[in-house]
């Protein structure tokens, strides 16, 4: 298995421009500071209906919801910036909703999406691209230390 995590994943539509991560650069404590907000959220799958790739997690609050209901483009909850988020309103990537389903524990969303523009990431790659999936960076996983071995 680390023969294949090490051989870097190229987006298809942009070669050379997957980086790699370790398990110390992810953030821990991201789903307990989401927990300590003010506001209620759900997280929520985004998966582009025509490829079936996920395109990123966010979360939805009630509001969030409701304005992409109404809109009928994807909104989301920014936990970082504590507001809506309206995908697209800055880059011109938009997200068309095609279809909202829950999980049999009703605890979160997956959203299925067209894309309307060119990526769905906020980063962009070397060529000022945003990638097409918040999944880019492919995550290397130290082997595990047994004790006594």
């Amino acid at each position: 298995m680390d023969e294949v995590m090490d051989e870097p994943i190229d987006e298809p539509d942009r070669p050379g421009q997957t980086t790699q991560i370790t398990t110390a650069d992810l953030e821990w404590g991201k789903l307990g500071a989401v927990g300590a907000l003010d506001v209620d959220v759900l997280p929520v799958v985004v998966q582009d209906v025509d490829t079936a790739e996920v395109v990123m997690i966010a979360y939805l609050s009630q509001e969030a919801l409701a304005e992409t209901a109404r809109t009928g483009r994807a909104v989301f909850y920014s936990t970082s910036h504590l507001q809506l988020h309206w995908k697209g309103a800055t880059s011109g990537d938009v997200l068309e909703v095609v279809e909202l389903r829950t999980n049999c524990d009703t605890n979160s969303i997956l959203m299925t999406v067209r894309k309307l523009g060119s990526g769905a990431c906020h980063e962009t790659n070397d060529d000022g691209q945003h990638f097409s999936s918040c999944f880019f960076r492919r995550l290397t996983v130290p082997d595990p230390v047994i004790e006594g071995h």
